[in-house]
């Protein structure tokens, strides 16, 4: 118990290094309004255009299949949420906060909703579109790397959030 304990305080606090880095250390004013637009690439608001969109395009089953697991992927994240309750690094680390705002969120961080959304989406894409190859796994990472720099959300955050999108729009593409 006790060796469980040290190797989870050891990962929180390499969390909180590498969060440090990508929201302090790396921080310039060219980077804040980049960062800004890829963090908010995959909010919910976006998504749900997005989806609208897409559905509106071509309403077939596939497109159903697709929106309910961008939706299954929502309510797992809300669930993980709900259930681990991890404060955002402003409740924790006093983070720099280059963003001003933008969109409410919520006082949970793990897993990174958004990032789970994107990497969903990326999923989805390279299942559909072959030909868009690994380039389409730059949208979550985008996503990720943004939610960290502008500080509402720790490394742990984005990476198990990308799994988590990943996975569940992998396990239901083929059911």
């Amino acid at each position: 118990m006790i060796r469980e304990y040290r190797t989870l305080e050891g990962l929180v606090r390499l969390d909180h290094r590498l969060f440090e880095v990508l929201n302090r250390r790396v921080a310039s004013p060219w980077l804040d309004p980049v960062c800004f637009v890829a963090a908010n690439l995959a909010v919910v608001p976006v998504v749900v255009l997005g989806a609208a969109a897409y559905w509106i395009a071509s309403p077939d089953a596939s497109r159903a299949k697709d929106l309910a697991t961008l939706l299954a992927v929502l309510a797992a994240t809300a669930l993980i949420k709900r259930s681990v309750r991890r404060r955002r690094p402003s409740g924790l680390l006093s983070p720099r906060r280059p963003w001003r705002g933008g969109f409410p969120v919520s006082a949970a961080s793990f897993p990174s909703g958004d990032t789970a959304q994107a990497a969903a989406v990326a999923f989805l894409a390279s299942v559909k579109h072959t030909t868009l190859g690994p380039w389409v796994w730059l949208y979550p990472m985008l996503v990720g790397i943004g939610r960290v720099y502008i500080g509402l959300h720790f490394p742990l955050d984005v990476i198990a959030g990308g799994a988590l999108g990943a996975g569940v729009a992998a396990s239901l593409a083929w059911v």
